[in-house]
């Protein structure tokens, strides 16, 4: 976003090497978060990138981020024409609304999705014997409902939370609608009459 240059991916998984399932989960989750989702990587037999072949914790977790993939692309859509129409990115940083507030620099693994989605995805390690990941969110300036709970909160605040697996730190805007397309009942979880990927 800073450079003009607004559809972009990353690798997910990596390229060369193998990754643990941790980290490729938490890799898809920040994936389904970015402007071009992609599981991307060299030819090898070691390096795996079909979730169903991580321990059920973790396909659980990455099949349920592709769900809201899915459940977001109208939204995703939307920043991506409106990123066309200005020239702005389908992601940013929070100092480009914020500019003159340091905390808006410092929350350096947040960014926007669009106009009303703040995306902080875990980039730390699950706490050992805990099962979760501690985030410290700055929570922007006005109401904000964190995403998988819908616990609103005021900002500007920073709050330490802990994440489980399955959970990816979001806020949505107060006042915003945030387009979204239903998974259940669509040709998703239905592959020639079979049951796919648990749908």
């Amino acid at each position: 976003a800073n450079v003009n240059f607004g559809f972009w991916s990353h690798d997910i998984g990596g390229f060369y090497a193998p990754v643990d399932g941790e980290l490729y989960t938490r890799w898809v989750q920040w994936g389904v978060l970015s402007p071009i989702f992609r599981a991307h990587g060299f030819r090898s037999p070691e390096i795996v990138k079909t979730i169903w072949s991580f321990p059920h914790e973790y396909f659980v977790a990455m099949r349920a981020a592709m769900w809201l993939r899915r459940e977001l692309l109208p939204a995703i859509y939307t920043a991506a024409r409106a990123a066309h129409d200005d020239g702005g990115s389908v992601v940013r940083p929070l100092y480009h609304e914020w500019p003159a507030m340091e905390e808006a620099y410092s929350a350096e693994h947040e960014f926007f999705l669009g106009e009303s989605i703040v995306a902080a995805p875990v980039v730390a390690p699950m706490e050992k014997g805990a099962l979760l990941s501690r985030v410290s969110l700055w929570v922007p300036p006005g109401g904000w409902a964190l995403w998988h709970s819908g616990e609103i909160m005021r900002g500007p605040i920073t709050i330490d939370r802990a994440f489980t697996i399955d959970e990816i730190p979001m806020l949505a805007r107060e006042g915003s609608v945030v387009y979204g397309t239903p998974v259940g009942g669509t040709a998703w979880g239905v592959c020639r009459g079979r049951r796919w990927l648990g749908g």
